[in-house]
């Protein structure tokens, strides 16, 4: 690959562009860092995300150095979608800042930073706006994040330090407001203020999904915290949390919160599967562990939901998870019983229990967790 011409400082939206159009025409700028030097508005402009498909995908490092790209629009019928399409190689994209972008396609994979990444580190980046998939693909996924479509199965994946302030729609499985999926790596210090909204299995404040059985394939969500209102709004079969959706293999969940409130319209699918709400987690598959989190917001199901798990196969729900109590409602089936059921108070006090004082700290501003402890890395 000819690197000496390949522009590497971005400081317009001419620049963008340019490297863009590298990207998409065959430069994969692997082993490049490219810098953003300045805040861009791209203006609305329609705009082809930057790595198209795996071909021709961006396998570099970018730095947006805490600048701000605003005026992000894509209204397209193609997959892939975000301000990157289609990344991989190890690499990793970070303080990247979008404000008021919309992305909306009739087909799958789209995020707020990124569409589809495998094998990707994405770290410190924020979304505001909202992103939005009506189509899916052959596995029924419709993959709509706040941060990032889906991290597919690369030799690790790692989400850090992101924030999603957007609203993430999907009308098919798998949407959450950092990401629709993970498949593989490490999801920590990430924080949901977005609603998220699906019509369909597996949506999150956090991931959609987690963990793939196929590929045998885990990954670790650790310090997250949701305070984004979670909704599933139609009558299919669909597994609803604060956290995770479905967490599918040999998943760890520890040190996590879930504030906002829990909807769950859906019933049965045309196939007898049923519909799981959780704080932490909706529908827990094999191998999984579930530690030191709590939940303190509202649960309105109508078919089985659970403080902490909505459905668990299998896996092991710690005694030092915590949800508030007579905060779930169900209209039938049944109220899983994994964690401890706890008084306002009882949360409240959890900083001064010794196996929860080296993570929390108190909340000297009401407002920010409703009285309730925060994480110390908040």
């Amino acid at each position: 690959m000819e690197v000496k011409n390949l522009i590497t400082d971005i400081w317009t939206k001419e620049d963008l562009k340019q490297f863009r159009d590298e990207v998409n025409s065959g430069s994969n700028y692997s082993g490049l860092e490219v810098n953003q030097r300045a805040d861009i508005e791209l203006g609305r402009e329609e705009w082809q995300p930057i790595g198209i498909n795996r071909k021709l995908s961006f396998m570099g490092s970018y730095n947006g150095n805490d600048k701000k790209i605003t005026g992000l629009y894509i209204n397209t019928s193609e997959p892939n979608q975000g301000l990157f399409g289609y990344v991989r190689g190890g690499m990793e994209i970070k303080n990247v800042h979008i404000e008021n972008g919309e992305i909306t396609t009739t087909a799958h994979t789209a995020g707020g930073i990124v569409g589809y990444g495998n094998n990707i580190e994405l770290s410190n980046c924020t979304f505001s706006g909202s992103v939005t998939t009506t189509g899916k693909d052959s596995y029924n996924e419709g993959l709509a994040g706040g941060i990032i479509g889906i991290a597919y199965a690369g030799k690790y994946n790692k989400i850090s330090n992101c924030i999603n302030n957007g609203v993430i729609t999907s009308d098919y499985n798998s949407c959450g407001g950092i990401a629709g999926a993970v498949v593989n790596g490490k999801i920590k210090w990430c924080i949901n203020n977005g609603e998220v909204v699906g019509y369909n299995r597996f949506i999150g404040g956090i991931s959609g999904v987690i963990g793939d059985k196929a590929y045998a394939s885990s990954v670790q969500v650790e310090k997250c915290i949701n305070y984004g209102k979670i909704s599933e709004k139609s009558s299919n079969a669909s597994a609803v949390s604060g956290m995770v959706g479905c967490s599918f293999w040999k998943g760890i969940i520890q040190e996590c919160g879930n504030i906002g409130n829990l909807i769950c319209e859906g019933e049965y699918s045309s196939g007898g599967k049923k519909s799981y709400t959780g704080g932490i987690v909706g529908l827990l598959y094999s191998g999984h562990v579930i530690k030191q989190c709590y939940n303190i917001g509202t649960i309105s199901a109508q078919l089985n939901a659970g403080g902490i798990v909505g459905w668990r196969y299998s896996g092991n729900v710690g005694n030092d998870c915590y949800y508030l109590e007579n905060n779930t409602t169900v209209k039938s089936g049944s109220v899983t019983k994994s964690g401890i059921e706890s008084s306002e108070t009882d949360i409240k006090n959890l900083i001064n229990v010794d196996i929860w004082r080296e993570f929390l700290i108190q909340d000297k501003t009401p407002n920010v967790n409703k009285g309730y402890p925060i994480f110390n890395w908040q």
